[in-house]
């Protein structure tokens, strides 16, 4: 659709025909995972979304309402996009995180795997809170502290 939209609507004008992939991204984020956003978010959102109305209807040049319909339909799409990527990341990870754990088992002791399943755990935690920005609270680090604590040293 993004094609589209450039078939009917300047290349300068492209942005702002594209210019709902914040506030869709929002939606589909929420509807997906529930997700969320911070007020910062939410303001700036607010602000793109401004911008997208002011420079569809009030900027005075004349646009092509088709152009702009389908810059909307590609938004939506690459908003759904992305958060189609992020549920399969996560499926990917957990996938490759298994055949890990089965190599683990194949090559090592019961106890080596054990430890180092604990250590992968606490990994996964800390991947977790950096890449989707989940929230460790003070109490999980402190329940973390004696499952990681004790691998370090065997």
């Amino acid at each position: 659709f993004s094609n589209y939209t450039l078939k009917y609507v300047d290349a300068s004008f492209y942005q702002v025909a594209r210019g709902l992939v914040l506030p869709f991204t929002i939606v589909t984020s929420y509807f997906a995972f529930r997700s969320i956003p911070s007020l910062r978010i939410l303001v700036a959102c607010g602000v793109v979304t401004i911008g997208f109305f002011i420079g569809v209807f009030l900027d005075g040049t004349k646009v092509s309402m088709l152009g702009v319909f389908f810059g909307v339909v590609s938004s939506g799409i690459t908003a759904l996009h992305s958060v189609v990527i992020k549920e399969s990341l996560k499926g990917a990870l957990g996938f490759l995180m298994s055949i890990a754990s089965l190599l683990s088992i194949k090559v090592t002791s019961p106890i080596t795997h054990m430890v180092s399943s604990a250590v992968r755990g606490v990994a996964a935690s800390l991947l977790g809170m950096w890449l989707f920005h989940d929230i460790i609270t003070r109490y999980v680090l402190i329940v973390l502290q004696p499952v990681y604590n004790p691998s370090v040293y065997l």
